[in-house]
C-alpha cells in the first residue's frame, strides 16, 4: 500500500471514529440526519471519507440510508427493541444452558477477566471498549455451547441489540453498572454446571437490560457536534 492509500484509509478511519463516538455520546442523536457536506465541513475533510464512514456505520447497523432522503442514525421504536430482545432472550437462554454443560475452565477464566475489564472500562467511560468487552462476554458463552449455528445467531442479535443500548442507555448516564453483578451471577452458574440457574441468570440479565432502555422523543439535530 502506497503512502497516498495509507493516508486515505487513515482519514476514513478518523472520520468513522469521530462519527461513532459522537453517536455513542449522543452528540448525534437517534433520528439525526448525517449530511455529508456538513460533516465534511466540520471535520475539514472531503466528502469521500465521510461517505465511506457512513457506509461502514450503515453496515454495522447504526445508520439507515433512505433513498432520495439521505442517511439517518437509526431510531427504532420501543416495540422493535422489545421484539429484538425477546429473540435474543430465547437464543441466549439456550446458549447459557448448553454452555453450563460444556464450558471449559479456560473459558470460565476468560469470562472473569472480561468482567474485570468491564469494570475498568466502565469506570473510565471507555465507551467503545466497554461495549466490545460486553459483547465478547456473550460471545464466549455462545461459543461454549458448541453449537455453531446458535453462535452465529447470537452474534447477529447481540450486535443488533448492543446498538440499542448505545443509543438509549448511554454509559455516561449510569452511576452504577448493573451488568457486572448480573454477569458474575451468570458465570457462577456456569462454573457450578447448573443449567437451570445459568438460564435463569441470563434471563434476569437480559430482562434488566431491556427494562433500562429509554426511548426518548427527540427532534432532529440541525447542528452536529463532535468530540
Amino acid at each position: 500500500m502506497n503512502e497516498q492509500s495509507i493516508q486515505k484509509v487513515n482519514m476514513e478511519e478518523l472520520v468513522y471514529s469521530k462519527l461513532k463516538l459522537s453517536i455513542y455520546n449522543r452528540f448525534i442523536r437517534p433520528g439525526s440526519q448525517l449530511v455529508e457536506a456538513a460533516i465534511a465541513s466540520k471535520l475539514n475533510v472531503s466528502r469521500t471519507p465521510v461517505r465511506a464512514a457512513i457506509k461502514k456505520l450503515e453496515h454495522e447497523g447504526y445508520v439507515q440510508v433512505i433513498p432520495n432522503r439521505g442517511a439517518f442514525v437509526i431510531k427504532p421504536t420501543a416495540e422493535e427493541m422489545k421484539d429484538a430482545y425477546s429473540v435474543r432472550l430465547l437464543l441466549e437462554k439456550q446458549s447459557a444452558g448448553l454452555a453450563a454443560e460444556r464450558i471449559s475452565k479456560e473459558d470460565i477464566e476468560r469470562l472473569y477477566k472480561l468482567i474485570d475489564e468491564e469494570k475498568r472500562t466502565f469506570d473510565h467511560l471507555d465507551t467503545d471498549n466497554y461495549y466490545k468487552m460486553n459483547d465478547s462476554f456473550h460471545f464466549i458463552i455462545a461459543e461454549a455451547s458448541q453449537n455453531k449455528l446458535l453462535l452465529e445467531y447470537v452474534k447477529d442479535i447481540v450486535s443488533r441489540t448492543t446498538i440499542y443500548v448505545v443509543l438509549f442507555d448511554p454509559l455516561d448516564k449510569l452511576k452504577k453498572n448493573p451488568s457486572i453483578d448480573e454477569h458474575i451471577a451468570i458465570v457462577r452458574a456456569l462454573e457450578s454446571r447448573n443449567k437451570l440457574e445459568a438460564e435463569k441468570a441470563m434471563e434476569k440479565h437480559l430482562t434488566s437490560v431491556i427494562a433500562g432502555l429509554k426511548l426518548e422523543d427527540s427532534e432532529l439535530n440541525e447542528d452536529i457536534l463532535f468530540l
